[in-house]
């Protein structure tokens, strides 16, 4: 029986080499925690070199330790997630959201209501903060109360879309099933709790949410006809709706088509997304100003601001590390590897002959989103800044990529660890969840002090002093003064 098992895993990983596999079967772990069965894993009738040391006690109680220490420290991370979060809340309305709040409160009667979410914010068309303003505005007092409920959902529904395509990969099973908690922990950063607490920066969660909910809701791995239909419908319809949340949005559209093109979704539906996509992107730009910082950034490309561009690809990449001044060298070294890995991976992929798992394929996708989220923010908002300084609010673009290494690497070192080897990827996994949790208290510490400093700020510019220092409220302050008159007799923030 032995020898005929041994001589099933020799075929199988001869039919996993050539992508003769299944899309199914592909690195799939079916591995019972009771002891007696663990020593007979299975890969879908294939057996693997997985076996816990079942006879040797203390080495199964040292892996319930370090799997003990991931849980923990994943408890914990969630813990500051919270923590943190309520602390740097800053409801007062400042920068974009008085803009937002006055294009509201500027709408008179019988003015289109589609205008007024469908108005260019920039290069944007932030429809659903718009939609969100106003129900603040009429039911909230201007708080920000629906951005952040709204911004944090969204967070936790990508960070549910995660964790469930990496259970159907069972990656939550077997003996590394632990480290499988890295990608919630890796998505529910203090890095990431600024955008679901400051108002300018929800839309970036709701974006990231929408295109992954497109991707999950494409991807459908057995035609079931009018099932099938609906779902690749319904994941256009997500796709539309993450560019009516951000122009970082409109990156899912070629992620997307990837996506498809590498599912073997069929012709039909690959000129499906491409015509959607042109079309989309053609009306979500018609009638924007020549004088928006994305297309006077493309007009104005030179050598100097390639290089500059370069930089801040890199910088954005190496996010959150990179936000700090001390460590902007170990945040580009981290970007430049992040830039490699990511280019070698979405490459192999691509060109590969086998058909590409389901894991592996969100996987990439993410890579393309995160990568695709630099290229852009490289090309619009270089100039912002003298210095390359990318903002921290752009981590949860970043994220992903680092998610995506996960999903590709858990299967992987299920496959080749055992004994001592599998204790090392353990061991390994352990301290990257402590430094993970370690990161989160000295960044949400920063993130605490920046933020108190921003409601100070604001407070004392609606209390009516004035300086300087608060060009963080508003870049025109007299236009600041007018809009939080016009707030005030509204009844919003009249204290």
């Amino acid at each position: 029986m032995r020898t005929n098992e041994c001589c099933s895993a020799v075929k199988a990983r001869r039919r996993l080499h050539h992508g003769n596999l299944p899309d199914d079967e592909h690195l799939v772990l079916l591995i019972s925690r009771n002891s007696r069965r663990r020593s007979e894993a299975l890969w879908k009738g294939v057996h693997l070199s997985m076996r816990t040391d079942s006879s040797d006690p203390v080495a199964t109680e040292r892996s319930s330790i370090l799997d003990v220490i991931v849980y923990v420290a994943a408890a914990l991370q969630g813990f500051f997630f919270l923590l943190f979060g309520y602390f740097t809340i800053v409801r007062q309305p400042f920068s974009d959201m008085l803009a937002w709040i006055n294009n509201y409160l500027h709408l008179r009667t019988g003015d289109s209501v589609i205008a007024y979410l469908w108005t260019f914010h920039g290069e944007h068309h932030l429809v659903w903060i718009r939609a969100l303003t106003a129900l603040d505005v009429i039911s909230f007092g201007a708080t920000g109360t629906p951005l952040f409920v709204a911004a944090a959902i969204a967070l936790f529904s990508a960070t549910y879309i995660v964790v469930v395509e990496m259970r159907k990969s069972h990656i939550f099973g077997g003996d590394l099933g632990a480290l499988g908690w890295l990608a919630p922990m890796l998505m529910f950063t203090t890095a990431n709790v600024v955008d679901c607490t400051i108002t300018i920066n929800c839309q970036y969660p709701i974006t990231l949410a929408f295109m992954l909910a497109s991707l999950i809701m494409f991807d459908v791995e057995t035609d079931h006809g009018g099932k099938t239909l609906f779902r690749r419908v319904l994941a256009l319809i997500c796709a539309a709706s993450a560019g009516l949340a951000s122009a970082a949005g409109l990156l899912v559209w070629p992620v997307l088509l990837w996506y498809s093109w590498c599912a073997r979704a069929g012709a039909l539906w690959l000129l499906a997304i491409l015509v959607t996509a042109l079309a989309y992107i053609a009306l979500y730009f018609y009638g924007m100003s020549s004088g928006t910082g994305l297309l006077e950034s493309v007009a104005s490309i030179n050598t100097t601001r390639m290089t500059k561009m370069a930089d801040y690809f890199i910088m954005f990449l190496g996010l959150p590390i990179s936000r700090e001044p001390e460590l902007a060298f170990v945040g580009r070294l981290i970007g430049s590897a992040v830039f490699v890995v990511g280019s070698w991976a979405v490459l192999h992929y691509t060109l590969t002959r086998r058909r590409i798992n389901r894991l592996d394929r969100f996987a990439i996708a993410l890579m393309l989103i995160s990568l695709g989220s630099a290229v852009l923010a490289a090309v619009a908002r270089v100039d912002i800044e003298p210095d390359v300084k990318v903002p921290i609010r752009y981590a949860v673009f970043v994220a992903p990529f680092h998610v995506a290494l996960l999903c590709i690497a858990l299967p992987r070192l299920a496959l080749v660890a055992e004994g001592r080897w599998r204790r090392t990827v353990q061991r390994v996994g352990c301290g990257i969840a402590m430094l993970l949790v370690a990161q989160q208290i000295a960044v949400g510490r920063t993130a605490v002090r920046t933020a108190a400093g921003v409601r100070n700020t604001v407070e004392r510019f609606y209390a009516g002093e004035r300086g300087p220092n608060m060009r963080i409220v508003y870049p025109d302050l007299q236009q600041a003064e007018k809009i939080v008159v016009d707030m005030r007799r509204a009844g919003l923030w009249s204290r």
